[in-house]
């Protein structure tokens, strides 16, 4: 769900009203004009500005969006609450903020360029090597994962990483819902478990050894070549794809050699050379 302020029309409108997995605002103005962002919403009732964040007034919300007891809007606002999103005096729930300069969130573009098939796109994209993860968290007492190629450093201070689940996994909503998780670096020696754990309806730690992590109760896979335990921060649409912030709590390496995937194959990198 996305909150649009248009800061020159002093205009707020909600977008995609009906996605309850994620919260956020966006400004749209000429520049960082956060006096009056802070105007805008304090005329509206709609909350304030603190903190780098926007704590958007629940009555408020539920108000705009004509959702009296809608189970979605519940559970978005409950799981707020359980990360610590939430102000009960009053009541508001914390939304990251994205600036946007212009006057409106969408926009039409001359078109540009020419329509990207599905298949160019994977093969193109396919001659980017990357590593293989596995993505794993506890729900209701079992631990539960998946395959993610889509993971990459994001920031340095702080720690932070990003993940890319696609929308159709059925294991991901179950790890938002738990607010951490561990990310194991697969190493060359472990393409059976990429594997395993990239297919839905199996039991995909059968014959797994795997301990829990000491600050968020993940599974760390054994023998992999490094591992993060990680706490979610923020999650976003991109496309087909989910786009979610991790702050990594704990992590380490180990002296193996990695896992790769290039042009649609699991492939064994270059020798450990310290």
């Amino acid at each position: 769900m996305k909150v649009v302020v248009e800061l020159a029309a002093e205009r707020i409108t909600i977008a995609e009203p009906e996605d309850f997995h994620s919260l956020s605002v966006t400004a749209v103005g000429d520049g960082d004009a956060r006096d009056l962002l802070q105007r805008v919403l304090t005329g509206e009732g709609a909350g304030e500005l603190r903190d780098g964040h926007v704590w958007l007034s629940v009555g408020w919300l539920a108000r705009r969006l004509g959702f009296p007891a809608d189970p979605g809007f519940d559970a978005m606002i409950d799981y707020a609450r359980s990360r610590g999103w939430f102000s009960d005096s009053p009541e508001q729930v914390r939304a990251h903020v994205e600036w946007e300069t212009g006057h409106a969130v969408v926009r039409t573009l001359p078109n540009r360029g020419r329509t990207v098939s599905s298949q160019e796109y994977r093969h193109v994209l396919g001659h980017f090597v990357t590593g293989v993860t596995v993505v794993t968290a506890m729900s209701g007492g079992q631990p539960i994962g998946f395959t993610c190629q889509s993971m990459s450093a994001l920031s340095l201070d702080p720690p932070l990483i990003l993940i890319c689940p696609g929308k159709g996994s059925t294991t991901w909503p179950r790890i938002a819902a738990a607010g951490t998780f561990a990310v194991n670096l697969l190493s060359a020696e472990q393409g059976s478990i990429c594997s395993a754990f990239a297919r839905s309806g199996s039991d995909k730690f059968d014959g797994v050894a795997w301990n829990p992590g000491d600050l968020t109760g993940a599974p760390v896979l054994d023998d992999v070549l490094g591992w993060l335990e990680c706490e979610i921060q923020d999650i976003h649409e991109g496309g087909d794809h989910w786009i979610v912030t991790a702050r990594v709590l704990d992590l380490e390496a180990h002296q193996r050699n990695p896992l790769t995937f290039f042009r649609g194959r699991l492939n064994e990198a270059h020798a450990y050379t310290g």
